[in-house]
């Protein structure tokens, strides 16, 4: 069953998240000629709808998990960890300058900027509605970062309302 894909630089391959049967959802890569798949996450590594972020140059995928930010190779390879991450650490985005990780990207706040190789972190940008009024919801994992990390866009929900105030009635 697909779930949701995204395409590699190449623009003949596209990186997809399915399941197979009843199994917990993995990333695959397609040849969209229809030459190829292969199993680019390891069974047993769930992958969620948002927690994963392919590299500008499409050969890592960066993948939230249980122990923090995992690295896969998409042609193959040991997996690697990113250092300075944790469980509750989630991929939000990858950039050319590194990888964009959330602490709780349920709400509006910090994403951080971290090296995979080093697991040093900055701050990248401090997300925050300029209208705060009536935001009931900001998930950061809506994020979408141009390659360069100088645009970006994620969505709210906002929800607002009149209050009638009736003075004089009995």
């Amino acid at each position: 069953t697909l779930l949701n894909a995204r395409w590699l630089p190449d623009g003949r391959r596209v990186m997809v998240r399915a399941r197979n049967g009843e199994g917990r959802p993995r990333l695959y890569v397609l040849d969209v000629d229809g030459n190829g798949t292969h199993a680019v996450t390891p069974d047993g590594v769930a992958v969620g709808a948002t927690g994963w972020s392919l590299s500008p140059d499409g050969r890592m995928v960066a993948v939230s998990t249980e122990h923090g930010a995992e690295l896969f190779a998409v042609e193959g390879g040991a997996p690697g960890r990113v250092p300075n991450t944790s469980g509750h650490s989630r991929v939000v985005g990858w950039i050319e300058s590194g990888l964009l990780i959330s602490d709780d990207p349920s709400a509006a706040g910090a994403v951080f900027l971290v090296d995979p190789a080093t697991g040093r972190r900055s701050t990248w940008a401090d997300i925050q509605p300029r209208d705060p009024s009536g935001i009931m919801h900001l998930n950061l994992s809506s994020l979408v970062v141009t390659p360069d990390g100088r645009g970006y866009g994620y969505s709210w929900h906002r929800a607002t309302s009149d209050l009638y105030l009736v003075t004089g009635w009995r």
